[in-house]
């Protein structure tokens, strides 16, 4: 269907010739409202997603499989934990997501970490106030914190990965690999997903702290 044309009466014309215009007009908009409105008819780009339906909305997500939710903490500031015990920094690694039924979970991060007493630093993943769990075992997940100085802090398919590198000499910008994501399976619901830290003595200090959570289905 081409784009909706009509010839329009013109002032000053015979009724002869004017009036048989005016219902040939109104057929046509009537058909094309009526079943030939498409791209041609649109402007570009001229609906939004909120035009969508939620049940348009769900299909597509089902059918295509994209997140349908992102969300991120990008905290540059360095902050310490001196505890035992885990608990989130003062500025907590911290995001909100609502999961429906059967979704996944893929959780990312990276930061800079060191700690007070060689290798007494912990991190984990946490969901709501559950740790993490091992796909293997159902045992809680938790990291050390390796290497002399600032040293990498990841996320890895199986939660947290504490590296030896030294940030300094690692890091850039722009244009650098993540390392890996983790997957995470959780029932329906509201949650918040952190990063905690623990130090078994001394105390663990952190920076440039980088989470990216995303849920899909």
């Amino acid at each position: 269907m081409a784009k909706l044309k009509f010839t329009e009466p013109v002032v000053g014309e015979t009724n002869a010739v004017a009036d048989p215009l005016i219902p040939l007009a109104l057929a046509e908009i009537k058909t094309v409202v009526n079943g030939e409105l498409n791209s041609e008819n649109i402007k570009a780009e001229g609906v939004a997603k909120e035009d969508l339906s939620a049940e348009l909305k769900t299909e597509l997500a089902s059918f295509v499989g994209l997140p349908l939710q992102s969300k991120k903490s990008i905290i540059a500031t360095e902050q310490e934990r001196e505890s035992a015990t885990f608990g989130t920094l003062s500025t907590p690694d911290e995001v909100e997501v609502t999961v429906g039924a059967n979704g996944l979970l893929v959780f990312g991060y990276r930061a800079s970490w060191e700690s007070s007493v060689s290798e007494a630093g912990r991190a984990a993943i946490f969901i709501g106030a559950n740790q993490l769990k091992s796909v293997a075992a159902a045992t809680v997940l938790e990291t050390t914190q390796r290497g002399a100085g600032m040293t990498v802090l990841r996320s890895s398919p199986e939660g947290l990965l504490g590296s030896s590198e030294v940030t300094a000499a690692t890091q850039v910008t722009t244009g650098q690999a993540l390392g890996e994501v983790c997957y995470i399976f959780v029932a329906a619901g509201t949650y918040k997903v952190s990063v905690r830290f623990r130090a078994t003595s001394g105390k663990v200090k952190v920076k440039e702290r980088k989470l990216w959570a995303y849920v899909i289905g």
